[in-house]
Formats: C-alpha cells, sequence, structure tokens
C-alpha cells in the first residue's frame, strides 16, 4: 500500500497497531464514473439518496459541499477505529509521517471539515458506539 507519499514498511507500522482496522477507501461513486448508465451505476446512485447507507460508508458524506465552500472527496486510507487506542496509534502515525488527520462519525458535517480529500489520514470512529 503506497499512499500519501508513504510506502508499505511504513503503513505496516499502523497495520501492526491497528489490525485490519486499516483499511484502503473506496468511493461507491466509482462505479459510476467508469461505467455511468450500467445498472451497477444507477444502484449506486439509489443507494447514496439512502442516509444509513452514507454512513456506513467512509467515503461518502451526508451533504456534497456547502455553497460551493467545498467539494466531497474521500481519503484514500482510513483506520476504522473501535477503540481509544486505535485513535491514538492514527493520530501517534500522523505525527510521526507528518500526515494530516481528518475525522469522521457519520458524515454530517456542513462545514466539510470530515471530508479529508486525498491528502489526508481517516480516522473513522462511526463503529465506536459502545464508549464510555
Amino acid at each position: 500500500m503506497e499512499h500519501l507519499g508513504l510506502g508499505d514498511a511504513d503503513w505496516q507500522e499502523l497495520r501492526d497497531l491497528v489490525g485490519e482496522r486499516l483499511i484502503e477507501v473506496q468511493s461507491p461513486l466509482d462505479a459510476v464514473k467508469s461505467n455511468p448508465g450500467s445498472s451497477e451505476s444507477a444502484k449506486v446512485l439509489e443507494l447514496m439518496l439512502n442516509p444509513f447507507y452514507l454512513e456506513d460508508e467512509p467515503a461518502t458524506t451526508q451533504a456534497t459541499g456547502w455553497l460551493g465552500a467545498w467539494t466531497t472527496q474521500s481519503c484514500q486510507v482510513a483506520v476504522a477505529a473501535e477503540s481509544a487506542q486505535d485513535i491514538a496509534a492514527a493520530v501517534n502515525f500522523a505525527r510521526e509521517h507528518g500526515v494530516r488527520l481528518v475525522l469522521k462519525n457519520t458524515g454530517h458535517d456542513t462545514f466539510g471539515g470530515s471530508n479529508g480529500a486525498t491528502d489526508a489520514l481517516l480516522i473513522w470512529t462511526h463503529k465506536m458506539r459502545e464508549v464510555t
């Protein structure tokens, strides 16, 4: 995995700490862009109308921009955090490697702060439902 100017060895360091929760993010809209008009494309566009689908996808946001101030773009890599340890590992990794961080839960962010573009590591906290 080579993303954000980092090589496999760098990402392996984070993978050793968070395991399979280090994920490569794929936008559901890739299918629409690559094959517009197909049945797969139509299915994705239908799913994109469902807010529950959107919150379950790390690459999507509930809005596509605010008054032209930002355009939704997904990060390439995410930690699908399930614990404070996952978050700490991602924050430390980003600090040590000079990587920008973006935080996202369900993607409800009017001002685009949970929208990372392609130059950031996403910490996706959507699965952290039982944190006290």
